[in-house]
């Protein structure tokens, strides 16, 4: 009978270093992988013949181990700090308690103005083209020098408050980021 078979994505980074270590040590990836999850799950397994003492040390299969699990306990400390980074950006209040939203992600910002994800992407397009217009330059992956003022045809109210939304360009991750400000009530 087969074994069963098994899939998932990685990150691309670490499927070449998986390819050069096959290279270097005459391994498959199959056989890197069983170690791994072995090793990781403290379960011994007998490999079949043709795939054992293919070069790969039980030193060297420790170490790719260790540094799979490094690389496991710093991806969880990056969704820690991002966590608490988009809490302290997300909500602050100005002195008369309304909330500025700063760096918010377009999902947020439907999410609380309740404005449709279709708008917004042309918000985008506009404000693009305005810098354009104006002989400002678009960097991918850059927030602008000036955040952009969305003209919206209706009020922005948040909690019986009056807001405005800034188009500040895209995060270095290609995503595009918001500000919703109080306006003043004069």
């Amino acid at each position: 009978m087969a074994n069963p078979f098994i899939s998932g994505r990685i990150p691309e980074d670490l499927f070449k270093k998986i390819e050069d270590h096959c290279k270097a040590t005459n391994q498959n990836k199959t056989d890197i992988l069983i170690k791994a999850l072995c090793q990781y799950l403290d379960y011994e397994i007998e490999l079949p013949l043709e795939t054992k003492h293919k070069g790969v040390s039980e030193d060297d299969f420790r170490n790719l181990a260790d540094r799979v699990k490094i690389l496991e306990n710093t991806i969880e400390t990056l969704r820690e700090i991002k966590l608490v980074k988009e809490k302290e950006e997300e909500i602050k209040a100005d002195e008369l308690g309304r909330e500025i939203h700063t760096n918010i992600t377009t999902a947020k910002l439907a999410k609380l103005t309740n404005i449709n994800r279709r708008i917004i992407n042309k918000f985008i397009q506009e404000s693009v083209q305005l810098i354009k217009s104006q002989g400002g330059e678009i960097v991918p992956l850059e927030l602008f020098k000036k955040p952009v003022e969305i003209d919206y045809n209706e009020p922005i109210l948040i909690n019986e408050h009056p807001y405005k939304i800034f188009y500040l360009g895209e995060d270095k991750k290609g995503s595009p980021l918001w500000d919703l400000l109080p306006i003043d009530n004069k």
